[in-house]
């Protein structure tokens, strides 16, 4: 038998809702299992509120049973349990995209659930259904296997009591996030909790993904390698850095000017500085999470951050606000940029994962991890780490970086 982590609140819960609904058909575990399930998928999608799956595929897992003579599936008995005891809703089944319906926790099981998460209960589950949930997910990449190994020992630890009562603080005093968010909190600091390690390599910009560095800045402040709490560095600037270096490699001449801001200014405030010269005070864009056109503006250092990327990573339709400066600004260079724009992020990410997973690995065996452009290593190897970091930047050819 293997274990999966809950916090006591949400398997009481559960259990106040679903005790009529326990047999010798539909067991705790299965619906243990299956919800689990749902909220990694949950975790994953874009609005982190709805999981989609494909139906047939999902009710090979949990098989067939004899009911009244009849084989049924036992997916479609749960779900429907799920929703009369009002833990999940779901829309209608999407013909036009033949696609199943989405389900997400109902507004019941949600208010349910508003209670501290503190303790934490492992429960059994068969090594059928862990390998089921296990292979869900890419587990490890070659070029990730170093920190997977260092992520699945004994040596990485992190402090879920602490980290629960931090993503409660958030909920109920500070009111920073919303349930969703605590919900998607609370699944990946039990996973890290369980060992349930992934340590993957993005199909495009190469960086390594892992439990560790898709959680919040603020929860990795109770992760330990050794017993010791963890330091870290990161780039400043580092998407505007990594660009204006890489074009000043290409064009030195026509590239100075965006450099040279990008090394000796808060580009951020510069762009905003721009923006507001330009006497506007809101710009039309459309929000996807909303469906529609809304209005918005640029107003602080984490506008203009934003709209930054916007501008690196939005290749196609509507121009972004800092394009559109960029294009007047620097219109030798931007003639340049645009033809390779598509391209460029994955192109930055490679240069970005090249540096600094280079110098991770070299001293992931003394506690070193990364999260994308910095790394959280053991206080004692920080020269050795500052020291590794230098070496792959000159071997990109890339000078006046600074860390915080």
């Amino acid at each position: 038998m293997q274990t999966l982590s809950f916090t006591l609140n949400y398997l009481n819960t559960l259990d106040n809702l679903l005790s009529n609904e326990y047999d010798s058909i539909t067991t705790k575990e299965d619906f243990i299992v299956l919800l689990y399930h749902i909220e990694n998928l949950m975790r994953k999608a874009e609005f982190k509120d709805k999981a989609w799956f494909a139906n047939n595929q999902l009710r090979l897992v949990f098989g067939r049973k004899s009911i009244n003579g009849k084989l049924t599936w036992k997916l479609d008995i749960m779900l429907a349990k799920l929703q009369k005891s009002g833990i999940l809703t779901s829309t209608p089944y999407d013909k036009n995209n033949h696609k199943t319906r989405y389900y997400s926790y109902s507004p019941l099981f949600s208010y349910e659930l508003q209670s501290n998460e503190i303790k934490i209960i492992k429960e059994n589950v068969s090594e059928k259904y862990y390998k089921f949930l296990i292979n869900n997910n890419k587990l490890i990449d070659d070029k990730a296997k170093p920190q997977f190994n260092l992520l699945k020992s004994d040596r990485f630890h992190i402090d879920s009591e602490k980290a629960l009562k931090w993503i409660d603080q958030q909920y109920y005093i500070e009111r920073s996030i919303n349930f969703d968010q605590k919900r998607c909190y609370i699944r990946m600091i039990l996973d890290l909790e369980d060992k349930k390690i992934i340590a993957v390599e993005g199909e495009k910009g190469g960086r390594i993904f892992t439990n560790f560095n898709l959680i919040k800045r603020e929860l990795r402040e109770f992760c330990t390698i050794d017993g010791e709490k963890l330091s870290s560095i990161d780039l400043k600037c580092s998407q505007p850095f990594l660009l204006a270096s890489f074009l000043y490699n290409l064009y030195p001449d026509k590239a100075k000017a965006f450099y040279d801001i990008v090394i000796n200014d808060d580009v951020y405030l510069w762009f905003l500085k721009k923006w507001q010269d330009t006497g506007n005070k809101f710009y039309s864009c459309f929000d996807y999470s909303a469906g529609h056109k809304i209005q918005k503006t640029i107003s602080n250092r984490d506008d203009a951050k934003t709209e930054f990327l916007k501008m690196l990573f939005k290749s196609t339709g509507t121009k972004p606000q800092f394009e559109i400066i960029f294009e007047k600004e620097f219109n030798e260079l931007y003639k340049l940029y645009k033809p390779i724009q598509s391209d460029l992020a994955a192109t930055l990410q490679r240069l970005e994962s090249s540096i600094f997973i280079s110098a991770c690995n070299e001293h992931v065996n003394e506690g070193c991890l990364s999260v994308h452009d910095s790394l959280y290593f053991k206080v004692e190897i920080r020269a050795k780490v500052l020291s590794s970091l230098d070496k792959a930047f000159s071997e990109n050819k890339i000078i006046n970086y600074v860390f915080h």
